[in-house]
């Protein structure tokens, strides 16, 4: 199902020609997983603070404290990917539960398969950090806040990993415009998609 792309024109909009071929947004069903682990996660948070309130409140400011950290990181990785490979700038948005960071221009499909993929560090990062905590007998409080921060750092990226799962078989000469919270794949004139 081929569509016509915006008639409106902007930075973002790919070169005149290419024909819109598909919209891409996180699907409801992985929003209702996320939510459900992290409805999962509060009910941990809940034991853990009856068990022990200090120890809930140190686990609490450290989950916190990282977890903010993290985001900023996180989007930062997507922007050094859009920047350096599309030589133009990428905006970052820090909102409490959909930060984004968007290409100003269309990227091809390799730049933005790599921009969706490298932010997976940070996640990796905080795993082996919560790992070698884990090793060397830390506070549990501070393996606690350790591990919902990693928890919760590759449950904001399971919309980064769907869209590259979701574009990993379109041709490179296809370009995607990211506005932010949904994409558009475009192809170029005379291309068949399937």
């Amino acid at each position: 199902a081929i569509m016509n792309g915006n008639a409106s024109k902007s930075s973002a909009d790919p070169p005149s020609g290419y024909i819109k071929v598909r919209d891409l947004a996180t699907p409801l069903w992985i929003r209702l997983i996320v939510f459900l682990i992290t409805f999962l996660m509060f009910f941990t948070v809940l034991y853990r603070l009856i068990r022990s309130p200090l120890g809930f409140l140190l686990a609490f400011i450290t989950f916190a404290l990282l977890s903010f950290i993290n985001t900023r990181l996180h989007e930062k990785c997507h922007q050094v990917i859009f920047e350096t490979l599309t030589g133009k700038p990428a905006i970052i948005r820090i909102r409490p539960i959909t930060s984004s960071c968007r290409p100003t221009a269309p990227c091809s499909i390799p730049a933005y398969l790599a921009a969706q993929i490298f932010p997976l560090l940070t996640s990796a990062g905080l795993g082996v950090i919560t790992s070698v905590l884990y090793i060397f007998n830390a506070p549990p409080w501070i393996i606690f806040g350790f591990t919902l921060a990693t928890i919760s750092s590759f449950l904001g990226s399971s919309g980064d990993f769907y869209w590259a799962f979701k574009l990993r078989n379109f041709p490179n000469d296809c370009l995607v415009v990211d506005h932010g919270t949904w994409t558009e794949v475009y192809a170029p004139p005379n291309h068949k998609i399937k």
